[in-house]
C-alpha cells in the first residue's frame, strides 16, 4: 500500500478488500482516482522474482546494529566533550552569580538541577559512543556470519529451491517493513487479459547508499552474479585481515587459497572456476605493488 502505481493513471493506489461468497478473504489495490483495481496476489507473485537479493539482506543484517555506524563516532565524542565543558563552565557561573547575590536559592538549585541532568545525559551518551568505538570484534563477526550463510547458500544447490519460499514466511508486518524501506514505487502494467506486469522497481535510495556504507566499511561483503554463478565479493583487506578471517572460515570448512595478481587473471577464468566462491582485493603495502585478489574455494 502507498507504493503501488496505477497502470492507468500513475496515481499511487490504496489498499482495499472484499469476501467471496466462500467468506475467503481477497486483497486488492484500487486506484481513487480512475478506479482501477488490481489482486494483490498477483502482484505480489510479480514481486517476489525482484526481491530475492533485497529479501537475504532484509533477513540477515541486525538492523539494531546499522543506525550507529552511520555516526562519525569521534565527531560526536567531541561534541559531547565540548557539551560538558559549557555545564560546567555555566554552574560556575551561576555559583558565582549566587555569591554575589544576583540570583536567589531557588533560582540556584533549578539551575544547578537542570545542569546536573543535562550533564548525565551527555555523560551516558559518551559512555554509549567510547562502547561503540570499540565493536570492531562485533563487525569482524557480523561479516563473518553474513559471509558463512551466503557460502551455504551457494554450495547447497537446493537453496535456490528453498529461497523461493522465504517470502511466504513472512508475516504481513514483516513484508511492509521490507517493502516500506527498501522500495520507494512500483509501476505496473496490466494486460487485457488481467495478467500483470511490474515493469519497474524504483529502490529507496538512502537505503542503498546505507548498504553501499555497509560494505565499504567492511560490515558484510556482497553477493555477485556473473553468468549464473554467484560469488561473495569483498572490499579491500589486508594481508593480516584475510589471513585472520580464513582462520575463522577453516572452523566450518576446508578452504583452499589462491593469490594472483590482476593482470594474470581474465574474467572468463573465473567464470571457468567452479570451485571459486570468494573474491577478497588485496590492500597495497606500499604504492609499488601490484593489484592482486585472494581467492578462496571450499574444497569438498
Amino acid at each position: 500500500m502507498q507504493s503501488i502505481k496505477c497502470p492507468k493513471c500513475d496515481t499511487i493506489m490504496g489498499g482495499c478488500s472484499s469476501k467471496s461468497h466462500t467468506e475467503e478473504k481477497h486483497c486488492y489495490y484500487q486506484c481513487a482516482n480512475c478506479k482501477t483495481r488490481v489482486s494483490e496476489k498477483k502482484i505480489e507473485k510479480q514481486m517476489i522474482n525482484f526481491l530475492d537479493d533485497m529479501l537475504d539482506f532484509f533477513l540477515l543484517i541486525d538492523n539494531t546494529y546499522k543506525p550507529y555506524l552511520y555516526q562519525d563516532t569521534e565527531k560526536e565524542l567531541k561534541k559531547c566533550n565540548k557539551i560538558i565543558d559549557e555545564l560546567n563552565t555555566k554552574e560556575k557561573r551561576i555559583k558565582s552569580a549566587f555569591v554575589d547575590g544576583i540570583v536567589e536559592e531557588i533560582e540556584l538549585k533549578d539551575e544547578l538541577d537542570f545542569i546536573k541532568n543535562q550533564k548525565k545525559i551527555t555523560e551516558e551518551k559518551i559512555k554509549d559512543l567510547t562502547i561503540k568505538e570499540s565493536t570492531e570484534d562485533h563487525k569482524n563477526e557480523m561479516r563473518l556470519i553474513y559471509n558463512l550463510k551466503q557460502l551455504e547458500q551457494i554450495k547447497n544447490k537446493s537453496y535456490y529451491v528453498r529461497k523461493n519460499h522465504l517470502w511466504d514466511k513472512l508475516s504481513k508486518e514483516q513484508k511492509q517493513e521490507l517493502v516500506f524501506k527498501y522500495v520507494d514505487n512500483i509501476s505496473i502494467e496490466v494486460d487485457k487479459k488481467k495478467n500483470i506486469f511490474i515493469k519497474r522497481i524504483n529502490i529507496n535510495k538512502k537505503e542503498i547508499n546505507n548498504i553501499g556504507y555497509l560494505f565499504r566499511e567492511n560490515c558484510f561483503d556482497l553477493l555477485v552474479n556473473s553468468n549464473d554463478k554467484s560469488l561473495i565479493l569483498s572490499n579491500y583487506n589486508s594481508k593480516d585481515d584475510i589471513d585472520s578471517y580464513i582462520k575463522s572460515l577453516s572452523e566450518f570448512y576446508k578452504i583452499k587459497q589462491n593469490n594472483l595478481n590482476i593482470d594474470s587473471i581474465s574474467l572468463e577464468e573465473l567464470n571457468q572456476n567452479n570451485s571459486l566462491l570468494q573474491i577478497i582485493p588485496n590492500k597495497k603495502q606500499s604504492r609499488f605493488d601490484q593489484e592482486s585478489l585472494t581467492l578462496l574455494s571450499i574444497n569438498t
